[in-house]
């Protein structure tokens, strides 16, 4: 069954077959550390939904990563996937 990103170009697809993960598009600044990501005009609003964690988990500081699930399947049969975010493995605070 074909499929595609909900949108081109917000992360790395297809997706690249496990242990690795999906990304979202960015850059790093090497002098200061600073992440930025495509924005429109300048500003940036990062929002994705949650996925395998109940609410009454959620803490603040915890570490998350990009996951890609399905959204929908189109009329012509195409998966369209987005991605979210899911507690990182290795976070040790869920």
């Amino acid at each position: 069954m074909p499929s595609r990103p909900i949108s081109e170009g917000l992360f790395t697809w297809p997706v690249p077959a496990s242990p690795a993960r999906p990304l979202l598009y960015g850059t790093r600044c090497a002098a200061c550390g600073a992440v930025t990501l495509p924005a429109d005009a300048g500003r940036l609003r990062v929002e994705g939904r949650l996925y395998d964690v109940d609410l009454k988990d959620l803490r603040f500081g915890m570490e998350f990563e990009v996951v890609v699930r399905p959204f929908r399947v189109a009329e012509d049969g195409t998966v369209v996937y987005t991605f979210g975010f899911a507690p990182s493995p290795g976070d040790g605070r869920w």
